[in-house]
């Protein structure tokens, strides 16, 4: 497995862990009765981390199968938008700095180091196919 492959894999990795431990800790957090923020917050928490999931996943494949990158860079792509705006819409809306707000921001740096990667995975497969 080539360097750009473990880094994609690693990347992949770190954006499901994200995606599952974030709506654990709303959950838990709800429950101790300690969470902040309303419930249009916490559904678009769960929208991020979705996201995240599905990115990380796709990541994996992508990874372990160098012909599946398409789906993968697509998905990276959209997470990059919904952790943009996610991250803009409450940071605007709110104009506090709350660290919760910036989980968004975490997913699109993840999915764009991803991305990169993601990219030179499916430029040296397409290159050693010719």
């Amino acid at each position: 497995m080539s360097r750009d492959r473990r880094e994609l894999k690693l990347m992949a990795i770190c954006l499901m862990t994200f995606g599952i431990a974030v709506p654990a800790f709303e959950i838990i957090f709800s429950l101790a009765g300690k969470a902040e923020g309303t419930a249009t917050f916490r559904g678009l928490v769960g929208v991020v981390a979705v996201v995240s999931l599905v990115c990380g996943f796709l990541g994996v494949q992508a990874a372990n199968s160098p012909a599946k990158t398409q789906p993968f860079i697509v998905s990276a792509v959209v997470a990059i938008v919904v952790g943009v705006a996610f991250t803009a819409f409450w940071q605007l809306s709110t104009g506090v700095y709350n660290p919760d707000y910036y989980m968004g921001a975490i997913v699109a740096v993840f999915a764009g180091v991803g991305l990169h990667y993601g990219l030179r995975v499916r430029k040296r497969h397409l290159k050693r196919k010719q």
